[in-house]
């Protein structure tokens, strides 16, 4: 009977299964899984895309473009962080000298014991935020536009990091930009924080990205 439905009736991939079907029952191999996608198929029943917001973009947050914010300074660096990062990066190998053994680092053009890459100040920093609990920030809530994710980043590095350093870490927002999405509207914030020792020095450039939707 399937396939006695005339192609016309039917559109692209509808009319595959109506096929797949009738071959399999043919040989006498249709099985209720088969019958199941044909059906379901059949019912038409695609997820269709949310309503676009207008713009997620309002006067305030432009006016934030530019501004620094989100200021943090950290405990003075100590070899033990340094050594602990520096395993823990490396591992089951052991670590570069250059972060642990002072008389070797001093040999070296660096002059003396330095972080590696990707060394965070920060990972360990306790504060007030930190101490209400784990964050619910990036879970759906079912409304448009309350829910987040990370869009990546990339780094860029220039003095390194050394023991009793206190890093200042200091943000600020360079871009809105929107788009639609599956979900509906989507709001790319790029954001950029900068790093300096007590020194002034630049220690870390890092722009991420993050979405919203």
């Amino acid at each position: 009977m399937l396939a006695g439905i005339a192609p016309n009736l039917l559109t692209g991939s509808l009319f595959l299964c109506y096929r797949i079907a009738s071959i399999a029952a043919k040989w006498g191999a249709v099985t209720p899984l088969l019958w199941l996608m044909v059906l379901k198929r059949s019912a038409g029943t695609r997820e269709r895309r949310p309503d676009l917001a207008e713009s997620y973009i309002t006067e305030e947050m432009r006016a934030e473009i530019g501004k620094e914010r989100d200021q943090q300074v950290s405990f003075p660096v100590d070899n033990s962080a340094i050594r602990q990062w520096a395993i823990a990066l490396n591992w089951p190998e052991p670590p570069d000298r250059l972060y642990w053994d002072e008389e070797y680092a001093k040999k070296t053009w660096f002059g003396g014991i330095v972080a590696p890459p990707y060394f965070n100040p920060f990972a360990y920093h306790v504060d007030e935020e930190r101490m209400q609990g784990p964050s619910t920030r990036g879970l759906r809530s079912g409304e448009p536009g309350t829910s987040t994710m990370n869009g990546g980043g990339e780094a860029e590095y220039y003095a390194p990091i050394r023991p009793g350093d206190v890093i200042t870490s200091v943000s600020k927002i360079v871009e809105y930009r929107e788009r639609p999405g599956r979900l509906g509207l989507m709001l790319f914030t790029t954001t950029e924080t900068r790093w300096t020792n007590q020194k002034g020095e630049l220690v870390r450039v890092y722009r991420g990205t993050g979405i919203r939707y």
